[in-house]
């Protein structure tokens, strides 16, 4: 059984889940553990920077234009602006 590890990032505009603290959290494979060890200790700030704003709906579109889901978008981009190795990157394209 594979394992899987979580990285929660806080959206101020993220309701999906009709959670009250807008939290999405993304999905780490064993395969993308380098790119997990890499973001896991990063701030909801931090990785807003790198993807460039704090709306979760502008992330959503984004993924949608490039026919990702949000979390496979949000893993690409992190790993491009982390220069992480091109087979990582290839696994989450």
């Amino acid at each position: 059984m594979s394992k899987q590890l979580f990285k929660a990032i806080h959206f101020p505009d993220y309701c999906e889940s009709n959670r009250p603290d807008k939290v999405f959290s993304i999905s780490f494979s064993e395969k993308e553990m380098e790119l997990f060890k890499a973001v896991s200790q990063m701030s909801t700030y931090q990785i807003q920077e790198i993807l460039g704003t704090t709306s979760f709906a502008e992330i959503k579109q984004q993924a949608n234009r490039e026919y990702r889901n949000v979390g496979q978008y949000i893993k690409y981009k992190l790993s491009q602006a982390l220069s992480l190795t091109p087979s990582l990157i290839s696994r989450i394209q």
